[in-house]
């Protein structure tokens, strides 16, 4: 967040990003808030697009969902993927929870 909120700091300072008048770390623990005040012309909208195309608040990134279903190699969507994966995590616990109750059914009573 001390990143974000420096080079916000820098682009004021440059005069690159006109319309703000402060910017206020409200960060607590795990949660983030930073508080960006605007001049009273600024357009809000505007100053939103700037921060985003000159800072990191806005990150793309490409990931390739490629994964084995049914034991076919296929490219999956996210909605796709986690449904895959929850559905082996089900697997996962039901064989296990299966393995531990042979295993104490096999054992003698006492």
């Amino acid at each position: 967040m001390e990143s974000i909120e420096e080079k916000i700091f820098d682009l004021v300072k440059n005069g690159e990003l006109d319309g703000i008048s402060g910017v206020q770390n409200d960060s607590a623990g795990r949660k983030a808030r930073l508080v960006i005040r605007l001049k009273r012309d600024a357009n809000a909208n505007v100053i939103l697009n700037k921060l985003y195309k000159n800072t990191s608040l806005q990150t793309t990134f490409a990931v390739n969902m490629l994964a084995l279903v049914d034991g076919v190699p296929r490219t999956l969507n996210l909605a796709q993927a986690l449904k895959h994966y929850i559905a082996h995590q089900v697997e996962v616990v039901t064989r296990r929870t299966q393995y531990r109750l042979r295993k104490r059914s096999a054992r003698p009573h006492r």
